[in-house]
């Protein structure tokens, strides 16, 4: 039995808590049709429509357990979607306000600590 691992390819190790970088934001108001299907706390609820927060990134969530969250001031936005290369929308489905002015910030679901700020601000104006 060899043990000469000398043909052995180290693969470089990925920080799973590496967030992306956010370059870009934009406000979109989206629509579901069919009524997408919601759950809080155990209840269901049909949305028609919902507010949507843009984030363009620098690069790709790494895949793991946990999703991202973005955060509009206090508000966190847990339901995301990717909508394009580097490109995430993230969706107040449940009526938040959310406040013109408020900072953006990136972190993980279940980990309010750290937190990434992302230098941008939500304005509900933003196309």
């Amino acid at each position: 039995m060899s043990t000469d691992d000398t043909g052995r390819v180290e693969e470089p190790k990925l920080d799973i808590w590496q967030l992306p970088r956010a370059l870009n934001v934009r406000v979109e108001r989206v629509r579901f049709e069919p009524p997408r299907l919601h759950v809080v706390q155990g209840k269901e609820s049909r949305v028609n429509e919902a507010t949507a927060v843009v984030i363009e990134t620098d690069g790709a969530f790494p895949i793991r357990a946990a999703s991202p969250v973005l955060f509009v001031g206090s508000v966190a936005l847990t339901e995301s979607e990717s909508v394009g290369t580097n490109q995430y929308r993230f969706l107040a489905l449940d009526g938040e306000p959310l406040r013109d002015g408020a900072p953006i910030w990136l972190g993980w679901t279940g980990v309010r600590e750290p937190l990434q700020n992302t230098g941008l601000e939500y304005r509900s104006t933003q196309t």
